[in-house]
């Protein structure tokens, strides 16, 4: 990796997500990098009187346990979630005050945070064109300050003091880079798919091009799985602990299997229960391809990898084979990063899925994105120069002072050239705002006939029913395993017409029975139900009236 001098580093990944403690070691020389130790720990559930903190702690503290004590050794944690913003912007060629006046206003209009509850770090790809004008292509990531102070409070107190805390791409991105992963002229997905979250990367040859967050991940298939379920020669009532070992164990059946579960629940009415959710997960991965093309102007997408502790799912990348139409790959070995001898060579293919991350960030040592070493600091919003600065420093000294002409000359030169350039930047940055007050203009004038548009739309929404309360009200009584394929509401006679899938009669019947229960629904009318014709699922159509 040509990274240090001759002497080795001891760098350490912490990655804390999806209830899990994972941290890898790594040994860094000029020589080569050595995976020397790693540990994947569950996070227990809180026990009566515990904290959630403590708990944290303890696990991290156990993870810990067989790791370097080495007082040189380098941590790098993990941020991510809906309380960080990860965007790659174009931002004008400006530099110093100029550049963090330009952040500040694109944190401003793009993040969902106020910018003086984040810490902002920012990563300069290159230089960049925008329609004839010079930008620099860079990515931008904001975190909530409330966030950052808990990651490293949590990490010290377990006594692992951070150097570092970085975001799920630039450590996929180290790690990829490392292990020879990414190829020119090929673009290359890898999705991270946890318990919590999915992240997806997208790769032009050896450049981080976009990445989006997805919040379906393994949870909501577990999720999927918990209640009632009642079918025609089974009936069980599911709970988490059940529903997430069933997961583990048989992950996503094929079609068409008759085998049943330990406790002889037939596999094929698991699947059932689990395509919603899979369904949404595939959709929501091809959207993202959609979109990273036509932003990108892609035409292809070459290789998919995948990895996180969800991926471990059994068929999990079969099933995304087939709705991608691209062969899907894991990450079960590492090419260029070797292995220490301590560490066994099959567990470390088990658990390699689970430490993805963890390697990527001691390999990155959080050098394109640090949020910790931002932790203190605070972009100000100020002049892009200080006037006072200057006016001291262009009075010359008087005749009295005896300094020779030249050297004056030479002095005012200085003082003069510094006045030029520094106008230079305050020409380029009154540019930047003047343009951005003309698109703020625009913006104003967009903003004035959607007001006029939202008066007329208040207008019709309070002449129409609470369309918003119904819907809501139907997304709470559907069973998971139920999906609608179409609803209508009928103004004039006040009745909804529905009509989806089930997975068998019983769940029509379930569906029918929380209708019925419901205080805004009432007068249901089962207009139809039968078997697809593939036989697999339970076909219906509905009417019922809503209560005003």
């Amino acid at each position: 990796m040509g990274l240090l001098s001759n002497k080795s580093k001891i760098l350490i990944g912490l990655d804390i997500s999806g209830g899990y403690v994972r941290m890898a070691q790594l040994k860094i020389s000029e020589k080569d990098t050595l995976l020397e130790n790693y540990a994947v720990v569950e996070v227990p559930q809180a026990k009566e009187g515990q904290d959630r903190i403590s708990v944290l702690s303890s696990a991290i503290k156990e993870a810990a346990a067989g790791f370097s004590k080495d007082k040189n050794r380098e941590v790098f944690a993990m941020t991510s979630g809906p309380d960080v913003s990860i965007r790659r912007v174009l931002l004008p060629k400006l530099s110093g005050k100029e550049l963090a006046e330009a952040i500040k206003w694109e944190t401003k209009t793009h993040f969902p945070f106020p910018v003086d509850k984040v810490v902002i770090d920012k990563y300069v790809m290159g230089p960049a064109q925008d329609k004839g004008i010079d930008k620099l292509d860079t990515w931008l990531v904001a975190a909530q300050k409330e966030l950052l102070e808990k990651s490293w409070g949590l990490t010290e107190k377990a006594g692992l003091p951070i150097k570092g805390i970085s975001v799920p791409p630039f450590a996929a991105w180290n790690l990829l880079r490392t292990e020879g992963q990414l190829k020119d002229s090929t673009v290359t997905v890898f999705i991270n798919m946890g318990a919590e979250i999915t992240g997806i990367s997208f790769f032009d040859g050896q450049k981080l091009d976009f990445y989006r967050e997805l919040s379906i991940a393994g949870n909501n298939i577990t999720n999927a799985m918990v209640g009632l379920f009642v079918s025609d020669n089974w009936q069980m009532n599911i709970n988490y602990e059940q529903a997430e070992k069933i997961k583990r164990q048989y992950g996503i059946p094929k079609e068409g299997t008759e085998e049943k579960t330990s406790d002889g629940v037939p596999l094929s009415n698991i699947l059932q229960i689990m395509k919603p959710v899979l369904k949404r997960l595939m959709n929501d991965i091809l959207r993202s391809f959609d979109y990273y093309k036509e932003q990108y102007n892609k035409t292809r997408i070459d290789r998919v990898i995948i990895s996180g502790g969800s991926s471990k799912l059994l068929n999990l990348a079969e099933y995304l084979s087939s709705g991608l139409g691209i062969k899907v790959e894991t990450l079960n070995k590492l090419v260029s990063i070797k292995v220490s001898d301590s560490i066994d060579a099959k567990q470390l293919e088990q658990d390699l899925s689970h430490l993805t991350t963890s390697i990527g960030l001691a390999l990155s040592r959080a050098k394109e994105i640090n949020l910790y070493s931002r932790k203190k600091e605070a972009l100000s919003l100020s002049l892009p120069f200080d006037l006072e600065r200057f006016i001291p420093a262009l009075s010359l000294p008087s005749p009295s002072a005896k300094v020779p002409a030249i050297i004056a000359s030479a002095v005012l030169a200085v003082f003069i050239a510094a006045a030029l350039f520094t106008g230079y930047n305050l020409d380029k940055t009154i540019s930047f705002y003047s343009k951005q007050l003309e698109e703020k203009k625009i913006l104003l004038t967009d903003l004035k006939l959607l007001s006029e548009r939202r008066a007329i739309l208040s207008k019709i929404e309070k002449e129409q029913a609470p369309l918003r309360g119904i819907l809501t009200e139907l997304t709470n009584i559907l069973p998971p395993s139920v999906t609608l394929s179409g609803v209508s509401y009928v103004n004039a006679s006040k009745y909804l017409v529905i009509s989806g899938s089930a997975p068998s009669v019983q769940s029509i019947g379930t569906l029918l029975k929380n209708i019925e229960g419901s205080s805004m629904f009432s007068k249901t009318i089962l207009i139809e139900a039968k078997k697809s014709p593939s036989g697999a699922e339970s076909l219906f159509n509905m009417t019922f009236a809503v209560d005003l």
